[in-house]
């Protein structure tokens, strides 16, 4: 499991495109809203028209669990202006770490599942540095066998989802 979170954020940082992008580098703070769930990610501009964003994302159930969300998105513009519409992927892991006071898990249960998807969306650029955007999804994710998140442990679901976030760049 480990190997394959290393993996993750080696995709995520050492990108070619990170590595060879000759323009300069806007990077920003993102927040998102997808259901009852929030999440933080930080776009980082690696081209005109190409963003990669690492993201985090922590739910805490008291006396049940922690999740501890990490990934990186990437979104690749079909043209940048004040409205300007993207497709994108999205991989990441999920890690569910019981509390002590849990019933049903113990600390050595602890359980992943991956998560990847495609990506269709808008961002709405209301200044250089203030954007939000809508964004629609097709996830498909590998549940643990011991996950129950999904309803289907040790298998795959699909899903699709929607996602809307606003952005501060600096």
């Amino acid at each position: 499991m480990k190997k394959i979170l290393v993996f993750i954020l080696f995709l995520a940082f050492l990108s070619p495109i990170y590595l060879f992008s000759q323009t300069k580098k806007t990077i920003g703070l993102s927040s998102s809203i997808q259901g009852n769930q929030y999440g933080i990610s930080i776009p980082i501009w690696v081209g005109k028209k190409i963003v990669l964003a690492p993201t985090a994302e922590i739910i805490y159930a008291e006396k049940i669990s922690t999740d501890l969300a990490l990934g990186f998105a990437q979104r690749f513009y079909l043209k940048k202006e004040k409205l300007s519409p993207y497709y994108g992927y999205k991989l990441g892991i999920i890690s569910t770490i019981p509390s002590k006071s849990n019933q049903i898990y113990t600390k050595s249960m602890t359980v992943y599942d991956f998560i990847g998807g495609l990506t269709v969306g808008a961002e709405y650029f209301i200044g250089d540095d203030f954007s939000v955007s809508v964004e629609a999804q097709g996830n498909f994710t590998k549940s643990d066998k011991l996950s129950y998140r999904f309803g289907n442990p040790g298998g795959i679901v699909v899903n699709t989802a929607t996602m809307i976030s606003a952005t501060v760049y600096f």
